[in-house]
């Protein structure tokens, strides 16, 4: 499905990307996975449908195989990192074109701060329980306050929980469905993108996920928003424990173009509780965009 991971230099970070095989015509798309995930995310949850389009999924900072430069901290996690890394990936992907950006949490926050940074840039943006506002609730919100914390212990703390993650599935897995909004079977469809979270969470560094956490709790881009000219689509779950409803309304009247899909019933992990209506709502929006563009 993809070429081959590629790489991009940001600001002394090595971020991974992959791309679908040339499909000139075809709309250009930058998918972002969200914190804990990876590149191998989104084409597992777009499956078939990832050939409608000429894709590139980027790595957020600090996930397997991307790689910080030593000394990372908290004080270098920046709505213009994220920005930035979501800029390069344009230029090198998609030169001279203006694609679409969708991206899931925290990669709906940076592809709605890539949009802010560059307004002309892109053609649409889809976030998917993207927010402003770095401060999330439930476990990773816990994990947050911990890895934000003055108290070495505290921090301490966060890296070993991740580490713990990585170490036990199902402790993992009761994690993840307590993101849900409702107890469902997980699909044969979605299982794939279910399998690569189990995956990224063995490959990527703990210390690193801590302190991404740790940085994005104090990020606020609320007065960045105004700035941006794309139309933008503000999916959300009605039950989502990690970016709450509000945020999505929020989202929504902060930026000009923005429209709010709300799915009812549904949590965090849209492509386990809502995966067919998220692809054809995204598609339509594409499409609908891609003719304005054209």
């Amino acid at each position: 499905m993809g070429v081959g991971t590629e790489f991009v230099e940001v600001d002394g970070a090595r971020i991974a990307m992959l791309r679908s095989a040339d499909r000139s015509g075809r709309p250009p798309v930058i998918f972002l996975h969200g914190i804990t995930a990876s590149i191998n995310f989104w084409p597992a949850v777009l499956g078939t449908q990832a050939d409608i389009y000429n894709w590139c999924s980027l790595s957020l900072p600090g996930h397997f195989p991307s790689v910080v430069p030593d000394g990372f901290c908290r004080e270098d996690v920046t709505a213009e990192l994220f920005a930035d890394c979501v800029l390069q990936a344009a230029d090198f992907c998609f030169p001279g074109q203006q694609p679409h950006l969708v991206g899931w949490s925290t990669g709906g926050f940076a592809a709605l701060v890539a949009a802010s940074s560059a307004p002309e840039r892109f053609a649409s943006v889809v976030s998917i329980s993207g927010f402003a506002r770095g401060g999330w609730g439930d476990l990773l919100g816990v994990m947050q306050r911990l890895s934000a914390s003055r108290a070495g212990w505290k921090r301490a703390v966060c890296r070993w929980n991740f580490r713990q993650l990585a170490r036990h599935r199902w402790l993992l897995n009761g994690v993840l469905r307590r993101f849900l909004g409702r107890r469902v079977r997980i699909s044969q469809d979605a299982q794939p993108a279910w399998d690569s979270l189990f995956q990224a969470a063995t490959q990527n560094d703990p210390a690193v996920l801590a302190t991404l956490c740790g940085g994005i709790h104090r990020l606020d881009v609320s007065d960045r928003l105004s700035r941006v000219t794309a139309p933008v689509l503000v999916l959300g779950g009605s039950r989502d424990p990690v970016i709450v409803p509000a945020e999505a309304s929020y989202l929504t009247r902060l930026i000009p173009q923005a429209e709010q899909v709300t799915l009812e019933a549904v949590g965090h992990m849209f492509f386990a509780e809502a995966r067919s209506e998220c692809l054809q709502i995204i598609r339509e929006w594409i499409e609908r965009h891609r003719a304005q563009v054209d």
